[in-house]
């Protein structure tokens, strides 16, 4: 219901849901974080498993300053 309330989905009659555009971007961004820093996270050392796991807990309070910064340190590494 919170994303339904904050005009990320669509839930329609027969329960199919939906992304709506303010929630596609959402998701793509949520995503990207995601892969940032779990990319990162192995590049210091975590094992796959590690990195993925803190990553799902560090997606939700970076800032996208230090995003910005962690995306230059693995564009600089590969």
């Amino acid at each position: 219901n919170l994303l339904q309330k904050k005009n990320f989905i669509n839930i329609a009659k027969d329960g199919k849901i939906t992304f709506t555009d303010e929630g596609y971007k959402k998701a793509i961004h949520i995503y990207e974080k995601h892969h940032i820093i779990t990319k990162v996270l192995m590049q210091i050392g975590a094992d796959e498993k590690l990195a993925e796991d803190n990553a799902c807990r560090f997606e939700h309070v970076i800032t996208d300053e230090m995003l910005a910064i962690m995306k230059k340190f693995i564009e600089k590494g590969e």
